[in-house]
């Protein structure tokens, strides 16, 4: 019941933000800051965690966390497109023998993301109950794990442009509530669409409420480059201000971050040295 109040709750401040998106109004932000207080992550914990999930190839880099195993689609399922495809039970345990020893795993699966840029998906409710296979296999292979889902829940960004994406998006979370129950932490994707500050508020007002309400540790996933690659666009910098702009608001609001890069890649200082101090430190 306390669950279902607090999703109600959620859909009324996303309803009062879509009204009030393109003014701009960010004093709404602390209408989500006041739910914050009275929607209490599960962690415990006091201290705010970092974790690494960057793939840079150089030997020694700077302090960005702990290094975390990000297990992607390929490892897990095989190479290819997994849509529509069931997962194999003995090639996922296979793939998870060698990481036995670890004690949080991030699952990638985008092949099972439930499309909620569409009116409906057809394949939502297979693509969920195989997240809960994989799950449930991982759980048998490494029962002390911590386990997560990259990208869970996804960004709201779609249903914030417009008024008929709303209950779409609704529907999204509403499918998705059996496999967030099933983690054992949440790892949103805080992406960026534009560059306009107020717009990146909203959305990461909204996408970390829709994860606290969850009861569970919330993790965002931050990174120096743009997590929505367009074509030719892979290696674009983030501007530091936005990059600032997240980490301030994630160390205020969350249990930790995952620092992530979709690619190997060589290290550049640059962007480290202009926003080490407000999200490393």
């Amino acid at each position: 019941m306390k669950m279902r109040f607090k999703m109600a709750s959620f859909f009324v401040i996303l309803l009062i933000l879509l009204v009030t998106f393109k003014d701009k109004d960010t004093g709404l932000i602390e209408l989500i800051n006041q739910e914050f207080k009275t929607t209490p992550t599960s962690s415990g914990r006091a201290k705010f965690d970092l974790l690494d999930a960057t793939q840079f190839t150089d030997l020694m880099y700077p302090w960005l966390g702990f290094p975390v195993t990000v297990l992607s689609e390929e490892q897990l399922l095989g190479g290819g497109d997994h849509t529509g495809i069931p997962p194999d039970e003995l090639k996922v345990k296979n793939a998870l023998i060698q990481f036995k020893d670890k004690k949080r795993i991030i699952l990638n699966l985008p092949s099972y993301q439930i499309k909620s840029d569409k009116k409906e998906d057809v394949l939502a409710a297979l693509h969920m109950k195989w997240y809960l296979q994989v799950i449930q296999y991982v759980r048998d292979a490494l029962p002390d794990a911590d386990i997560g889902i990259l990208d869970l829940p996804y960004s709201p960004w779609t249903a914030l442009k417009s008024k008929a994406n709303i209950s779409n998006y609704q529907q999204v979370i509403e499918y998705l509530k059996p496999v967030i129950d099933a983690t054992d932490t949440l790892y949103p994707m805080f992406k960026i669409f534009n560059y306009d500050e107020n717009d990146l508020s909203y959305l990461m007002g909204v996408q970390l409420y829709t994860a606290k309400v969850s009861g569970k540790p919330v993790y965002p996933v931050l990174s120096h480059k743009n997590i929505i690659v367009q074509a030719g666009d892979e290696s674009k910098f983030i501007p530091v201000n936005l990059i600032k702009q997240q980490c301030k608001f994630v160390r205020k609001n969350a249990d930790g971050m995952v620092w992530w890069s979709a690619k190997q890649e060589t290290w550049e200082n640059h962007w480290y040295d202009a926003v080490s101090t407000d999200c490393f430190y």
